[in-house]
């Protein structure tokens, strides 16, 4: 019976000590990290500076010990707001692409908690700053996470915020290969015959001087040939023959009588 009693105490204080120190677990973060108020958890873009600003207020569970706590805001990119151009479409449409495992943007900064007026170190202060397209940001969605970099505790909860503006736009739409057919000049070819002509005419001989072309020889029924005027002496030879047999027939006569 004594065991027993023995035995249930040594188990209700066993569940005390877990119970302790869950507590302690659970009530240590919120000991070391505080809280952060965001005072715009969607933030518009200034287009002309190509930023998005930032205000929030730190709450520590204690004042620091220093003035000026050094911190790191780490965001990462959850979501990218994409404007692009599709087929069947004009104007950019605008779409939200979720992303994973990208790597954080880093951005560090001083955060002062000293009161000015009354020269103390409070446990709460205001605070803002800006990101920059320059610092690789863009309209979308990030997770921030902000450490105190003194130990790496991290501050208040994760949030997430989004990043309102335009990207620049992506050419999405189906890529068409075509060709450009190309105009075959036509080659004009020049007529066979006139260049046949011309031929013809190159190989002949140039014209003989007609002058001095020698007389045809006329051909008479039955055979044979007449003398002509020898080429190119202008003497008849058969003339001359009538006139010398003309004139040996007159002197026999003579004779006679």
């Amino acid at each position: 019976m004594k065991y027993g009693k023995n035995r249930s105490a040594a188990a209700r204080w066993l569940f005390g000590i877990q119970m302790a120190l869950l507590t302690l677990c659970l009530a240590a973060p919120a000991l070391a990290g505080g809280r952060v108020v965001w005072k715009k958890t969607t933030v518009e873009e200034n287009e002309k500076r190509e930023s998005w600003h930032l205000e929030m207020e730190l709450h520590m569970n204690r004042a620091p010990d220093v003035a000026y706590v050094p911190m790191k805001f780490e965001f990462e990119l959850l979501a990218v707001y994409e404007r692009s151009l599709v087929d069947g479409k004009e104007d950019p449409v605008e779409s939200t692409q979720p992303l994973s495992n990208q790597q954080p943007l880093i951005e560090s900064s001083d955060v002062g908690f000293l009161d000015a007026g009354s020269g103390q170190i409070m446990a709460r202060t205001k605070f803002s700053f800006k990101v920059t397209r320059a610092h690789d940001f863009q309209a979308g969605e990030y997770r921030v996470t902000i450490r105190d970099t003194r130990d790496g505790s991290v501050i208040g909860t994760k949030t997430t915020l989004k990043f309102k503006g335009k990207n620049p736009v992506v050419d999405r739409r189906s890529i068409v290969f075509t060709g450009t057919k190309k105009k075959k000049e036509e080659k004009k070819e020049e007529p066979k015959e006139e260049a046949e002509e011309e031929t013809d005419e190159a190989d002949m001989p140039p014209p003989a001087d007609e002058g001095n072309a020698p007389a045809p020889v006329e051909e008479r029924p039955g055979g044979g040939c007449s003398v002509g005027r020898a080429a190119g002496t202008g003497f008849d030879w058969a003339a001359a023959a009538l006139v010398l047999v003309g004139g040996t027939w007159l002197a026999r006569r003579r004779r006679t009588a």
